[in-house]
């Protein structure tokens, strides 16, 4: 009876494995690419862990398909290559532009955040730097960018500007400006408020007015190479059912993004 029962408990015990080997390999795991370095509170590394408000809204919503979510996070130029390519699923953080819509889904309800972008400079210059909301006004001026990023159609595709292209990210900008490598630089006037904040310099920078964009969306991206289609449309209507939720009000709550 003793090796009956022990029996009995083997074959549960396997029989519990291989279910759960079965649902994993059911479940669909997507790599999703982003932005390298922290962009706060959407995006950042804390403790050495990602996380932020986009990164839970993603992961919840993902597990409500359900999906699991691998994330990489890359140079954006690197990243948003895997997404044309399809080395990706996804990725986050992306605006979205005539061209990006020829490699990438996107659907309204993907929308995962809205920014303001606007120009920026060491507060010294203020009197020497003019901005009167028309574009050709900044042509006297070095621009510095972040590589790969998109800020608005008009202000991306004007060549007369002098861009300098070459930081990594947002809290590399802001050390070349300051570091005399640019005149002006542009930005998202919250991660840029907050790496300046962190850094000490907070009352050495000043953004000028008017921003360029307020309220421009970023979206969560499916790749057109690896014909996600269908992927983001049901992740699209997961997103707009778990906007609809609570717990979404309460993750708004979490990262100050109720307002």
């Amino acid at each position: 009876m003793r090796l009956i029962s022990i029996y009995k408990l083997w074959l549960i015990l396997v029989c519990t494995l291989i279910e759960t080997a079965v649902a994993d390999d059911v479940i669909q795991e997507l790599l999703v690419v982003r932005p390298d370095g922290s962009w706060p509170p959407h995006e950042m590394y804390v403790n050495g862990e990602l996380t932020g408000f986009h990164i839970e809204l993603v992961q919840k919503v993902a597990s409500t398909i359900p999906l699991k979510l691998k994330f990489e996070s890359l140079p954006w130029k690197r990243a948003i290559e895997m997404l044309k390519k399809g080395d990706a699923d996804a990725i986050t953080y992306m605006g979205k532009t005539s061209e990006r819509e020829e490699f990438g889904y996107f659907y309204d309800e993907n929308v995962i955040s809205k920014a303001t972008v606007g120009f920026f400079i060491e507060k010294k210059h203020l009197n020497n730097i003019q901005f009167s909301g028309e574009l050709s006004s900044l042509i006297p001026y070095s621009i510095g960018t972040v590589l790969g990023f998109s800020y608005q159609e008009e202000f991306d595709h004007m060549t007369s500007l002098n861009k300098i292209n070459i930081a990594e990210n947002e809290e590399n900008l802001l050390k070349m400006l300051l570091a005399g490598r640019m005149q002006m630089a542009i930005g998202h006037v919250g991660d840029i408020g907050y790496h300046a904040k962190r850094m000490g310099v907070a009352n050495q920078v000043i953004f000028l007015k008017p921003y360029l964009t307020e309220g421009r969306e970023h979206y969560i991206v499916f790749a057109k190479a690896k014909g996600h289609n269908q992927l983001a449309k049901t992740f699209s209507e997961a997103m707009k059912a778990f906007k609809s939720t609570p717990e979404y009000l309460a993750l708004q709550q979490k990262y100050g993004l109720d307002n």
